[in-house]
């Protein structure tokens, strides 16, 4: 299954927005990368302005600073951050980003993490669930709070009547989720005779609801943190919702980049998934017109 920084940089790599770099040294202010320096004339010390560079593995993991503007030294490959950091270790990777930080800085700001959370959230992955079998006709999903709608349990499996053998259909017993309020149930219109074995559930689950093999309600927390989702679909519905993020940034104002037809031509993109969840269908952004409107 995919981590958290596979996602990432498959992302930022998409929009052409990454640089990975191995540390060869560093103090609580500055990184210096040998593959970074650059000798010839002119080679700019302005080149990492307003960039944001991201600590992705060693003991200083996951600290994100801003780069100093006019703070690059080319000819040592020398970059000084704004703030203090835990210095990162010899052989250390760096990432460095200008779109968007790897991780939010600002509430109500995006980060590339936020984008994967988001995609995660709107991709469905094939599970199965297994339930412990009662003599009731009802089977509570509190333990599954992600299975709220009839879409997502695909198919319900009994125990087979022949020992050693694969689960059969139990569509004669008419399974089906019946949403009532907060606690949505498995009914059976034909209930089993004795408290034995276990269903099976088919399901489609939300690609954030499945961490590192663990039910989970806060999706990926670490950089090693993986989902079920494919690193292409969670790619392309990321590449949506950043069309989306850009297009309401510049709501109502002319934009060269076209990200109202952009972000049109990502959704249709993303839709085409065959675990696009289409039973979360966002609504469309705002166009210019409606935004200025």
């Amino acid at each position: 299954m995919p981590t958290r920084q596979q996602y990432r940089r498959a992302i930022a790599t998409a929009l052409n927005d990454l640089e990975i770099h191995t540390v060869t040294s560093a103090t609580s202010s500055t990184v210096t990368v040998v593959r970074m320096a650059d000798s010839t004339t002119g080679a700019a010390p302005t080149r990492f302005d307003g960039a944001w560079v991201y600590i992705a593995t060693g003991a200083g993991q996951n600290q994100q600073r801003r780069a100093k503007n006019g703070g690059f030294d080319p000819v040592a490959g020398v970059l000084t951050v704004v703030l203090p950091w835990f210095a990162p270790q010899v052989t250390d990777e760096i990432e460095i980003t200008r779109l968007l930080p790897a991780i939010r800085e600002i509430p109500g700001d995006t980060s590339y993490n936020d984008l994967i959370d988001r995609s995660l959230s709107m991709l469905m992955a094939p599970d199965r669930l297994t339930l412990p079998i009662t003599t009731s006709d009802q089977y509570p999903m509190t333990a599954y709070t992600w299975l709220d709608r009839p879409e997502r349990l695909v198919r319900v499996l009994e125990p087979s009547p022949v020992a050693g053998r694969a689960p059969v259909d139990a569509s004669w017993r008419n399974p089906r989720l019946v949403v009532d309020g907060a606690t949505p149930f498995l009914q059976l219109d034909v209930p089993f005779g004795t408290a034995t074995d276990n269903l099976t559930l088919e399901v489609l689950r939300p690609g954030d609801s499945l961490i590192s093999g663990g039910e989970s309600t806060t999706g990926l927390v670490a950089e090693a943190s993986t989902a079920l989702p494919s690193i292409a679909d969670v790619r392309t519905v990321a590449l949506m919702e950043f069309a989306r993020v850009m297009l309401q940034r510049t709501q109502g104002r002319p934009d060269g980049a076209n990200w109202e037809r952009r972000f049109a031509d990502a959704r249709e993109q993303a839709e085409r998934l065959t675990y696009f969840d289409r039973t979360r269908l966002a609504p469309s952004a705002p166009s210019g017109q409606e935004a200025a409107a």
